[in-house]
């Protein structure tokens, strides 16, 4: 399963109207791959580059957070991330697929709100294996 136990605490309305939008909210950051579910693309271990501010297109890679809380009884907090292939993308959904079969939320359909940004770029341990997506 390729999920990232990130903790947060989500906004509340009254906290996101209160604060503006800052240069942070869109600064792009790195996370490892933790799993094998994108590969041959993403290799187990590779580094990749999110954009929240980027566009989504059909077949890009994407970071979303899986909201299972009315499913599992998991309180808001306990968010998970995936790290999917946007399959298709309309104006209120995004299906997302894993590149490998068995693996857990492939195939799952997300509000666009779920979405946390693009993969623009790939780095391993060899300049060769990097490259920019977009």
């Amino acid at each position: 399963m390729n999920t990232f136990p990130l903790k947060f605490r989500p906004k509340v309305a009254e906290e996101a109207v209160a604060e503006s939008p800052t240069c942070a909210d869109s600064a792009t950051f790195a996370l490892r791959v933790l799993d094998a579910s994108m590969e041959p693309e993403f290799k187990q271990g590779c580094l990749i580059v999110i954009d929240p501010s980027a566009t989504v297109t059909e077949g890009a890679y994407v970071l979303a957070r899986v909201d299972e809380s009315a499913v599992s009884g998991k309180s808001e907090d306990d968010a998970e991330y995936v790290f999917r292939q946007a399959s298709s993308v309309d104006q209120t959904r995004i299906t997302l697929n894993a590149l490998q079969d068995g693996f857990e939320h492939s195939g799952v359909s997300i509000k666009t709100q779920q979405l946390v940004g693009v993969i623009v770029q790939r780095a391993g341990l060899r300049r060769s294996y990097s490259k920019h997506y977009r």
